[in-house]
């Protein structure tokens, strides 16, 4: 070999090793070279910031005492540089001051040209955020697992196909099964098809769309044909880069709701028969003596539509004194929350005609059991007082004529009694 192509591969090798110590010494990971005693001969720059070490703290430190001791004692059971290869785990090192810097190794051994192990070198790169993160990230999984889990509503996430991928228990316990059970399968595979392809074309909106469907109710029929009513709520579900790759909804039973509903409506519908069909005048008032429902009976009195009388008061259709005293009852009511029973009552129609009411008035309350109000009904008794005069009037005429026969009939009786007296005579 000549002297140029010693000089050569020297400057190669030169060349070589400078790269090697540039990318050695400006690595972003740690970097420990170790001898055969396992002792610590060679690091970077980087080893000494990670682990808050001079070089003095470094050269011919014991690699163990890096670690805490189960940590060393669980490398140890690996037989890293006894197999000879590279090696990759996670662990926990020790900085200067004894704390704790969780770490991924990866070991190789060195051996030297007989096939003897002569050390090993250990790049170190810190994790510790990443571990941060991760436990952050598997707590907020488990309270999210649990809210899941524990939540009466049902939850559930499908992929682009329909395709449950998520469900939590709520979910399952409708169908009675379990919910890995439910994944991977659709809603063809619980429901009644014409439900199951209402649900699918809902989803497909969405999916295509991006809009979601918000408090959508729904009707569900279970394998047991017992029926449900579900209040749904239906969003798109989005990657990190936005895309749509599938649909998440969470839907509350409202069956309990849904019949009560229905009760109140037929409640309703046959309270409001009654109060239109009712002879009575039916209203009620709010707390300024305001009507709020009148029903035909009252509106008609008045020769109105009930829609008329809503907003206005008394004194839009009676004669002022005789609205006043309404009004008069009406906020004594409000005040001191005790009723008028079977009132007498006058009223003048705007055609001046007179009727007579009974009338009885009650306080309104709100669930907070506060009075918000007035109600009242009253009963034309016009017919009865107008007989009732009619027969005091027949009555007086009667005690009138009784008086007049008695007054003749003593007269009468004077009379013979004179006559027989003058025949005596």
């Amino acid at each position: 070999m000549t002297i140029e192509c010693i000089e050569a591969i020297g400057k190669n090798t030169r060349e070589s090793e400078e790269k090697y110590r540039i990318i050695f010494e400006n690595s972003a990971v740690a970097i420990t070279v170790t001898d055969e005693q396992e002792r610590i001969v060679s690091w970077n720059h980087y080893a000494e910031e990670l682990l808050e070490m001079t070089k003095e703290d470094l050269l011919l430190k014991p690699v163990k005492t890096l670690y805490p001791v189960e940590e060393w004692n669980k490398m140890r059971t690996q037989n890293i540089r006894q197999k000879g290869m590279q090696h990759h785990f996670e662990t926990k090192m020790l900085r200067k001051n004894n704390m704790p810097l969780e770490v991924d190794v990866s070991i190789s051994v060195i051996k030297d040209h007989e096939g003897k192990i002569i050390g090993s070198i250990g790049v170190i790169k810190d994790i510790t955020d990443q571990k941060i993160a991760e436990r952050v990230l598997a707590y907020e999984h488990s309270r999210l697992q649990a809210l899941l889990d524990n939540i009466p509503d049902s939850i559930y996430f499908k992929d682009e196909q329909n395709k449950f991928v998520l469900v939590n228990k709520a979910k399952a316990s409708h169908s009675n099964i379990l919910p890995e059970s439910m994944i991977g399968k659709t809603d063809y595979d619980f429901l009644p098809e014409e439900e199951a392809q209402h649900a699918f074309e809902d989803d497909k909106r969405i999916i295509e769309t991006g809009q979601p469907i918000i408090s959508k109710m729904e009707r569900l029929t279970s394998r047991d044909g017992s029926e449900r009513w579900m209040l749904v709520t239906k969003i798109p579900w989005n990657d990190e880069g936005g895309k749509i790759i599938g649909t998440m909804g969470i839907s509350r039973d409202v069956t309990e709701w849904k019949r009560a509903e229905e009760q109140v409506a037929k409640e309703h519908e046959l309270l409001q028969t009654l109060i239109t069909n009712i002879p009575d005048s039916i209203y009620f008032k709010d707390e300024q003596n305001r009507f709020v429902l009148v029903n035909k009976a009252k509106a008609d009195r008045w020769q109105v539509t009930a829609e008329d009388m809503i907003g206005k008061t008394d004194f839009d259709f009676l004669p002022p004194d005789e609205a006043k005293k309404a009004y008069d009852d009406d906020t004594s009511i409000i005040q001191t929350g005790q009723p008028i029973i079977d009132k007498i009552e006058k009223i003048t129609g705007s055609d001046g005609s007179e009727r007579w009411v009974s009338v009885t008035k009650l306080p309104r309350f709100n669930n907070e059991n506060k009075i918000i109000g007035t109600m009242g009904i009253s009963r034309d008794i016009t017919k009865r007082i107008k007989e009732k005069k009619e027969t005091e009037k027949y009555k007086k005429v009667a005690i009138g004529q009784n008086l007049r026969m008695i007054e003749l009939r003593d007269k009468v009786k004077e009379l013979i009694s004179e006559i027989e007296k003058d025949k005596r005579v």
